[in-house]
């Protein structure tokens, strides 16, 4: 089970492409806060593995009332049988030491979001003021890089940046950064003209990806790693799917339940509530919801790539149109190029022999790196 907390409407960036909500300016009380744990430990079955991921807006806007949060799971998964994890998205501009010795000592994984060089980030990723971010995201990265063992990035491109993924790359590989998340803005409007640049991107990305395993210095990309690991598992399985509303929740400051924290916003999409946490679930509602999150695209049921396609992912859906079970033209033409590029890096290494590809297959293999690639 997996439970975003999203511990404020707050934060103290205006990103051009966030679909966190504007209006509201809340944050998660303390009573809400304790209930949350409680009802995700209530429901959660006893030998399975949970998932607690601090949220907002920024989370870090809220500190004292993340470590609030983190020793009340400490102190609950004392009696829980199934692992429990830990972490943190944060815009990265307000890590400091006190930040990273919570993270560090509470083994908590963090992902920064950066879109990537400074001409290219500060493209979208500004203060209220129309200020880049980029120096004191990076700063944040720089520190955090040096002190945490899990450091990821999470990259959103657009459509006035997508030529830009594979420059974007190169820059994390200079900073030595070890997992990349590539993921497409979702709230944009994706012309035929930005659709025709998606499979060169992706190509280039490739490009990128295989200079890095041949220089002895991989790196984990999902749009490529994701897909590698689906050609040895021979597709998705059922697990692997969407679990909005039934596995992945999120929760807002209100206390409110929703499928994903993609749907939370400003906290007024009734129709996506699927409870409280105080009350707990609305359960026809939650039914209805998680009956819609599969695909319902004509198309899509005689793709050659459909095992191999995220063409399920409710919320992506949602945002692109309108239906968390219709499939929009951007996420078809990205997961085409995403399992074409794939393919080539698969096949080009492995035929390389390449000891370091060897090695990742070897990992996925064993399952022992899976939880660094994003599906």
């Amino acid at each position: 089970m997996k439970f975003t907390l999203n511990l404020t409407h707050r934060c103290n960036l205006a990103c051009r492409y966030c679909y966190g909500g504007r209006m509201t300016r809340t944050d998660m009380s303390k009573k809400i806060a304790r209930q949350s744990i409680e009802f995700a430990f209530s429901i959660t079955p006893p030998y399975e593995k949970i998932e607690f991921s601090f949220f907002g807006g920024e989370p870090l806007l809220c500190h004292d009332l993340m470590q609030y949060l983190v020793a009340l799971i400490k102190k609950m998964r004392a009696s829980h049988r199934g692992s429990v994890r830990m972490s943190m998205t944060s815009n990265g501009t307000l890590l400091d030491r006190r930040t990273i010795c919570l993270l560090a000592e509470n083994d908590i994984d963090l992902c920064v979001s950066i879109d990537g060089p400074e001409h290219i980030h500060n493209q979208h990723r500004v203060y209220p003021s129309g200020i880049g971010s980029y120096k004191n995201v990076m700063s944040g990265l720089v520190l955090a890089l040096g002190s945490l063992e899990r450091v990821q990035v999470n990259a959103v491109y657009s459509p006035d940046t997508i030529a830009s993924m594979s420059e974007t790359l190169l820059f994390f590989l200079s900073e030595n950064i070890p997992v990349v998340h590539f993921n497409p803005n979702i709230t944009a409007k994706w012309s035929l003209g930005d659709l025709e640049k998606i499979p060169q991107a992706y190509e280039s990305l490739a490009d990128v990806y295989l200079d890095a395993f041949r220089n002895g210095s991989p790196v984990a990309v999902n749009l490529i790693d994701s897909k590698m690991l689906l050609f040895l598992k021979s597709g998705y399985a059922c697990g692997d799917r969407c679990g909005m509303g039934k596995t992945e929740m999120a929760i807002a400051p209100s206390g409110n339940i929703y499928p994903c924290e993609r749907f939370v916003g400003d906290d007024t999409r009734n129709e996506f509530i699927l409870g409280h946490v105080e009350s707990g679930f609305v359960e026809d509602r939650r039914y209805k919801i998680a009956g819609n999150r599969e695909n319902s695209n004509v198309g899509c049921r005689e793709c050659r790539i459909r095992k191999y396609c995220m063409n399920w992912c409710g919320c992506t859906n949602y945002m692109m149109t309108g239906r968390t079970d219709k499939v929009g033209q951007m996420l078809c033409v990205s997961e085409r190029a995403s399992v074409r590029a794939a393919q080539r890096v698969f096949t080009t290494l492995a035929g390389e022999n390449n000891e370091a590809f060897v090695g990742l297959l070897m990992q996925y293999v064993t399952g022992e790196c899976q939880e660094q690639v994003a599906f």
